[in-house]
């Protein structure tokens, strides 16, 4: 696959009938540590799931739908554009993009988990892994980004520079 440019890790596309298509850049995933790819994937599948819901019938019966639905349709761009898949992205998945970041480097990137635990001398934190659900998002002009405190996006910005110290390489 030709590479992405500058630095977009992945994109998201609607191809029609249901097909989508999600492209990671390879030389993204050449220089980032693994983990870091882990979120590139993760943050394209939230796209995908995402643009699924805006082209299938969302049930207006089930809370999380309808939840989507009234935050997705909050922003001024609410066509398919990625600014208001962000902004909803922020609201919506950021906690559980950290969740499931920090079980993936825990139980899949075990060598990686301790290394870093040897590296700065302490496990990583929730907030480690919330900065890198951010990656992606905070340089995107995302509404809940700039709400946070100054104090936040520092500590989160700080946390994100970590990665260079992570295995490049899963097994």
């Amino acid at each position: 696959m030709p590479s992405l440019r500058g630095s977009v890790r992945g994109t998201t596309q609607y191809r029609g009938k249901g097909n989508i298509a999600i492209k990671i850049s390879t030389s993204a995933a050449n220089s980032d540590s693994a983990l870091e790819v882990a979120r590139s994937i993760l943050h394209e599948y939230i796209h995908a799931d995402m643009t699924r819901k805006l082209h299938t019938r969302i049930s207006l019966t089930v809370p999380q739908d309808l939840i989507f639905l009234k935050t997705y349709n909050s922003y001024e761009d609410n066509g398919f554009e990625p600014t208001s898949q962000h902004q909803t992205m922020a609201e919506l998945y950021v906690n559980a993009m950290a969740e499931g970041l920090e079980s993936f480097h825990k139980n899949r990137l075990k060598t990686d988990y301790d290394k870093y635990i040897r590296f700065f001398g302490e496990k990583p934190s929730s907030d480690f892994y919330r900065a890198l659900a951010w990656q992606g998002l905070s340089s995107q002009g995302v509404k809940a980004w700039n709400d946070l405190s100054e104090e936040d996006k520092v500590k989160f910005t700080n946390l994100q520079a970590r990665t260079g110290t992570l295995t490049k390489k899963c097994n």
